[in-house]
C-alpha cells in the first residue's frame, strides 16, 4: 500500500488515460476517460469531471434524502467565505456501459489498452459529461 498525505495507508491502483477533454471555458468542466485497475486485478472504466461548483451540482445525482446537496452547498459557501475559489469533482462508472463495450470489445488487456485509445478518439465529450455523477 501507499502512504497518503495524512499518513494512511492506501491502496495502490494502476490508471491509464484513455481519453481526456480540456477545459471548455463555456461548460466551465474538463473531463477524461480512465481505465482503473484495482490492486485486487478488478479494472473499471470510469468517466471523472472536474468543474465548477455550479456546473459540478447539476451533474450529480439527486440524492432522495437530500443530505448530499445541502452538505456540498454549505462546504462550496465555507470556502467562499474564507476567500478561496472551489473546484468540484465527479465520477461515473463506465464499466457496464456500451462506451466498455465499444473500446474494449475483447475484454481488457494489455494490447486493448492502445487499441481503445485509438478508439476513444471517435468518442464526444457529451457521450460521458451529464448527470449521474
Amino acid at each position: 500500500p501507499m502512504m497518503n498525505t495524512s499518513g494512511e495507508s492506501s491502496t495502490q491502483m494502476r490508471l491509464w488515460q484513455i481519453k481526456s477533454f480540456p477545459f471548455d471555458p463555456n461548460k466551465r468542466v474538463s473531463s477524461a476517460v480512465v481505465l482503473v485497475e484495482e490492486s485486487s486485478g478488478s479494472k473499471r472504466l470510469l468517466a471523472m469531471i472536474k468543474g465548477s461548483p455550479e456546473t459540478m451540482r447539476s451533474m450529480y445525482h439527486q440524492r432522495t434524502d437530500g443530505n448530499f446537496t445541502s452538505a456540498f452547498d454549505t462546504q462550496v459557501k465555507q470556502f467562499e467565505v474564507q476567500g478561496y475559489r472551489s473546484i468540484a469533482m465527479g465520477w461515473k462508472d463506465l464499466t457496464d456501459s456500451i462506451h466498455m463495450k465499444r473500446l474494449f470489445p475483447n475484454g481488457v488487456n494489455a494490447s486493448a489498452i492502445s487499441d481503445a485509445r485509438k478508439e476513444g478518439s471517435t468518442l464526444h465529450r457529451s457521450d460521458i459529461e451529464g448527470d449521474n455523477m
